[in-house]
C-alpha cells in the first residue's frame, strides 16, 4: 500500500504559522523528493532506470526526514501541526516510501485530487437534494460541467446558448457535441 507525498507536505505547510524554522526543514526535504521526480520526468526514464534513480536519491532524504521527524516529535506540543506532520510521517514511512520501489507510482495524487474535486463536492451536495430525481439531475449537470472542463469549453459561451436552444435540439447541447460546432468557444 502507497501514501502519497502531498498530504504530509500540506501539514509541514500549515505548520508555518506555529513554528517556520522546523516547518521549513521539512519542506525543504520535499523539495529535494519533488526535485528528483522533475529530473526523473526530465531525463524520461521509466522501468528500472526511475527506481534506480529514484533510490540512489532520494532514499538518504527519506531516512533524513524521518530520523529527523523521530526526534522532533518529542520536542514539540502533541497538538501542534510540526507534531502532526512528523507523526504522519513516523507512522506511515514504509507507505509513503514505497512509491520508490515502483516505477508506475506517483510521489502524490495532486492531478488525480483536482480532476475529481467537482465529484467530491457533488456528493457533499447532493446531501441537500430533496428526491432522487433531484439528485439525478444534479449529477448530470455536473458530468456537463465536468465535460466542458475537460475539452476546455468557455462556461459563458456555452452556458449562452442553452435559452436560445430549442427542445429538440438539445443534444447539441452536450458538450462533446457543442465544441464541434464551435470550436472558437475554447479557452
Amino acid at each position: 500500500m502507497c501514501r502519497y507525498s502531498a498530504h504530509v507536505r500540506r501539514e509541514f505547510e500549515r505548520a508555518k504559522t506555529e513554528n517556520v524554522l522546523l516547518s521549513n526543514f521539512g519542506l525543504a526535504s520535499f523539495q529535494i523528493i519533488y526535485g528528483v521526480e522533475d529530473q526523473i520526468k526530465e531525463l524520461c526514464f521509466t522501468g528500472v532506470d526511475k527506481i534506480a534513480y529514484r533510490k540512489s536519491n532520494v532514499e538518504i532524504t527519506w531516512q533524513s526526514l524521518l530520523a529527523w521527524c523521530v526526534f522532533t516529535v518529542n520536542g514539540v506540543p502533541p497538538n501542534s501541526q510540526i507534531h502532526k506532520a512528523c507523526n504522519y510521517i513516523i507512522r506511515h514511512y514504509n507507505e509513503l516510501t514505497a512509491y520508490m520501489d515502483y516505477d508506475m507510482v506517483l510521489l502524490d495524487n495532486n492531478a488525480t485530487e483536482l480532476a475529481i474535486r467537482a465529484l467530491v463536492m457533488g456528493k457533499q451536495n447532493y446531501l441537500f437534494c430533496q428526491n432522487d430525481e433531484s439528485c439525478h439531475y444534479v449529477a448530470v449537470m455536473y458530468t456537463f460541467f465536468a465535460t466542458r472542463k475537460v475539452l476546455g469549453i468557455n462556461p459563458e459561451k456555452w452556458l449562452s446558448e442553452i435559452p436560445l436552444t430549442p427542445k429538440e435540439k438539445l443534444s447539441e447541447l452536450l458538450p462533446q457535441n457543442w465544441i464541434k460546432s464551435n470550436p472558437q468557444a475554447k479557452v
